[in-house]
């Protein structure tokens, strides 16, 4: 018992230490987003807005070391991978790249294909 209680303690200290901030997430991460008519140009500007926000803090890069990746696929009537995870560099070119998507002229979403 007496060993337990100091290695719980050594755990959850240790946890703590490990901080989940954007800057220090260590992930790969594929974003789809639904490009379609019914979105609207205002409607696909609010998701590029809401991803700069959520990812804008990210430390977005390639190669070794603690960072993330990321993908964008964008869809419609077919999708289309917009990005691949090795595509951005940095996470200045990534908030460049995705405000390059516009809502496209496909009628509906197709999510079979």
């Amino acid at each position: 018992m007496r060993l337990i209680l100091p290695l719980v303690a050594l755990i959850a200290h240790y946890e703590r230490d490990c901080p989940c901030s954007p800057e220090k997430l260590w992930l790969d991460i594929v974003v789809g987003i639904d490009t379609s008519i019914g979105m609207t140009e205002e409607g696909v500007t609010q998701v590029l807005a809401d991803l700069s926000t959520v990812f804008g803090e990210t430390k977005i890069a390639q190669g070794e070391g603690h960072h993330t990746r990321m993908g964008v696929v964008t869809y419609g009537e077919k999708a289309q991978t917009r990005y691949n995870l090795t595509d951005f560099k940095s996470t200045e070119e990534m908030m460049n790249g995705i405000w390059e998507i516009q809502c496209s002229d496909d009628k509906y979403s197709n999510l079979r294909e």
